[in-house]
């Protein structure tokens, strides 16, 4: 019974270790400044081919996302995203992909759905509080970037380039950041080093970029 006891202990133990890091590293994560379009919401298109997230029940085009697609079952149409985090600003949808570090516009075109990507300019004005930093902002040489930081820095990563960033993420041991619910953006508390790298690697494939905040 006694051994028993100390079996169950011994695997609840880090169970519960598990559940308060996840629960901390959850509220150490910033909301965006947009609602994002969740799995099973609708969105739908109005006048002059304007989008809304605020769709009514007799509406005959609107569309459900699953995952990373949308489809209408009225219309008998869809169109995949790519994207995790998805939402409607001023009649426009608009898409993030964390694989591609990108962001896209989705625009009805009468019975099909285009994909446009958006320039640095386009992201900087939708996130006005944010700095955008371009991968090509990057020395070739050490794939770092030298920036003077502000109180609490917002910053976006933008990939202008062809490079993949599937599992990049951020990571530091001096600077000190609070990231957002997308990969490429975090506030910046305190100056320092920031690496950006998929799982530490800094290969010729997945090679790291290093933000120095001064």
């Amino acid at each position: 019974m006694w051994y028993n006891f100390r079996m169950k202990i011994k695997y609840l133990i880090p169970l519960i270790c598990l559940c308060i890091c996840s629960s901390a590293l959850a509220n150490e994560i910033k909301q965006l400044p947009y609602a994002n379009i969740k799995e099973g919401e609708k969105v739908c298109t109005a006048e002059g081919n304007n989008w809304s997230d605020k769709c009514k029940k007799t509406s005959a085009d609107f569309f459900v996302r699953t995952a990373d697609v949308f489809y209408s079952d009225k219309l008998n149409i869809s169109f995949c995203t790519e994207c995790s985090y998805v939402f409607v600003t001023k009649g426009r949808l608009i898409g993030y992909s964390p694989e591609y570090m990108k962001f896209y516009e989705f625009e009805p075109k009468e019975t099909q759905v285009t994909q446009r990507e958006l320039f640095p300019d386009e992201v900087q004005s939708l996130f006005k509080n944010f700095k955008v930093i371009k991968i090509s902002d990057f020395s070739d040489k050490t794939n770092s970037y030298r920036f003077k930081k502000s109180h609490n820095q917002s910053i976006i990563l933008l990939n202008d380039t062809d490079k993949n960033f599937g599992n990049y993420s951020f990571t530091t041991h001096n600077a000190r950041f609070v990231p957002y619910t997308i990969n490429n953006a975090i506030d910046i508390t305190k100056s320092g080093m920031i690496q950006f790298s998929r799982f530490g690697d800094n290969t010729k494939i997945s090679p790291w970029f290093i933000l120095l905040a001064d």
